[in-house]
């Protein structure tokens, strides 16, 4: 896998040319094992998932977990 900045040159430039930073979707680089772990550690139960989007996209329904003690 080529990674624009880690393993291979930049496609695009940080910054746009109005000044403003070009957020690219880095978002994808994640696997849904790590989402899974990052929801969990974050206080969340995940209730459902699955693949979407033609198989492009991973979705996660999570609930809050409960964490008064009471």
């Amino acid at each position: 896998m080529k990674i624009d900045a880690i393993n291979r040159p930049l496609s695009e430039p940080w910054l746009w040319s109005d000044g403003k930073p070009n957020f690219g979707p880095w978002w994808w680089i994640w696997s849904p094992d790590f989402l899974r772990s990052l929801l969990q550690t974050a206080g969340f139960d995940v209730e459902e998932e699955c693949w979407s989007w033609s198989d492009m996209s991973y979705s996660f329904l999570a609930k809050r977990r409960d964490i008064s003690g009471a």
